[in-house]
């Protein structure tokens, strides 16, 4: 079948992954797709025209079907045609579609899913439709058409008009908070409001892309953003989602926020501790079978021992973990049984319990085994600081006394010390160093291992 380049014959949509679909006809009256013919160049013919014609349409009726995957043009690289659509002047066109009380939920729809398409591309990409005012617009439409001009302190998700739509502005607005550098804060701070409200959707889809808005949003712990999250509540209901079972992209959304929450502020950690923490963090350690899960459930518990001075606080919550044997003994499976990169987080973890723990939890600890745990690592595939980290916690289990030192020296423990005084790593060579200057006088000879 021929074709001819003249876009008069030619429909053009928005497709979900390419961000262009093309159909023989007019739009009111099929949705055939044709396949480009060879000669016909897509860079320099096509998508141009394609461009210039939606421009100078009034009723854009051409843009009647956003596209599935068997109506995509698949170029060899859709960045670039994403690129070059962006360069012909539709981005504008887009947003107009948008704040236009006259163009249909179709139009708002697949504007919006072409604005969610091109974002997710490159962040340069991403901060061009946010300097078109990109986010203003879809939470123009937003109000419009989902809540029918209802302000956003009155939201209720009983009362959304159109869900259909509201799911696809909420996945557009995650792609435009998504990656770095991080967006300009007063670009996308308006929509953190809204976002917090549909946390709380029945709709799986809306309530997942409005959990990793948050969390992307959050990612540089801005006191701004924080700030507004916690004007609105949602620390709780999000502490609350690592109870669901079934969904782990939410709980991993949700345990993202929470850590970004966690990174220095003792008001947040205490929020967030306070939530009953421990146990559901246990039960996603034992249950949860994604990894991502369990090494996010590592960080966040790192961060709340790690972060801030408060010695105090610390101590309560090092103590609670210390107490919840369950979870001490979680963390050591992992570290003897899992995928390397999950056994890292959960050897900071336990490094970082031993780190401000008192002499009578560390030795708590010791007696549910952490000792072997960290002599059995292979340390040839650890990062400097993680071997300097468990150097660290060698010292202060050795500081507790001869018992302490007899356990290490039982388990290899010295042993490992001593190979690591020739680590390339000066740093690494100088703990170990001190370690055996400290503790065993300096001298290799086994006679000075001898602690009976």
């Amino acid at each position: 079948m021929a074709v001819e380049a003249n876009m008069n014959t030619y429909t053009v949509g928005v497709g979900i992954g390419i961000g262009i679909d093309i159909g023989i006809g007019d739009a009111s009256s099929t949705n055939e797709k044709v396949s480009l013919p060879p000669f016909l160049s897509l860079h320099n013919i096509v998508l141009p025209q394609a461009v210039a014609h939606l421009l100078t349409k009034t009723d854009m009726k051409s843009m009647d079907h956003w596209g599935d995957d068997k109506n995509r043009i698949n170029g060899d690289n859709p960045t670039d045609i994403r690129s070059l659509v962006v360069g012909c002047g539709i981005v504008p066109m887009l947003v107009s579609n948008l704040k236009s009380s006259t163009s249909g939920n179709e139009v708002y729809g697949q504007s919006a899913i072409c604005l969610g398409n091109i974002a997710g591309e490159s962040p340069s990409l991403r901060a061009y439709l946010l300097e078109c005012d990109s986010i203003p617009a879809l939470l123009e439409s937003l109000t419009r058409e989902v809540f029918q001009n209802v302000s956003v302190d009155n939201m209720n998700m009983v009362d959304i008009n159109d869900e259909s739509h509201a799911e696809k502005i909420i996945w557009s607005i995650a792609n435009l908070c998504r990656g770095r550098p991080a967006p300009i804060l007063e670009q996308v701070l308006n929509a953190t409001p809204h976002l917090c409200h549909f946390l709380e959707s029945n709709n799986a889809d809306i309530q997942l892309n409005a959990c990793w808005a948050l969390a992307y949003l959050t990612d540089e712990s801005q006191k701004e953003v924080l700030q507004v999250l916690e004007d609105a509540g949602i620390l709780r209901l999000v502490a609350s989602f690592l109870k669901v079972e079934g969904r782990p992209s939410l709980v991993l959304g949700a345990l993202r926020i929470l850590c970004n929450f966690s990174y220095g502020n003792w008001r947040y950690i205490e929020i967030i501790f306070n939530s009953n923490i421990l146990e559901d963090i246990s039960r996603l350690l034992r249950i949860m079978g994604g990894k991502d899960v369990r090494i996010e459930a590592c960080f966040l518990l790192s961060s709340i021992i790690a972060e801030g001075g408060n010695l105090s606080r610390v101590d309560g919550y090092m103590k609670a973990m210390v107490q919840s044997q369950n979870l001490v003994q979680l963390l050591l499976e992992l570290i003897r049984d899992a995928h390397m990169d999950l056994k890292v987080e959960a050897l900071w973890v336990i490094g970082n319990i031993s780190e401000v723990a008192s002499d009578k939890d560390l030795q708590i600890l010791i007696k549910m085994g952490i000792i072997p745990a960290l002599c059995h690592m292979n340390m040839e595939f650890l990062e400097n600081k993680t071997i300097i980290m468990i150097l660290d916690t060698f010292g202060h289990i050795l500081s507790l006394g001869d018992e302490s030192k007899a356990i290490l020296h039982e388990c290899g423990g010295v042993e490992v010390i001593e190979d690591l005084q020739t680590h390339k790593n000066d740093e690494v060579y100088r703990a170990a160093s001190y370690l055996i200057d400290e503790h065993f006088g300096g001298d290799d000879s086994d006679e000075d291992y001898d602690l009976e």
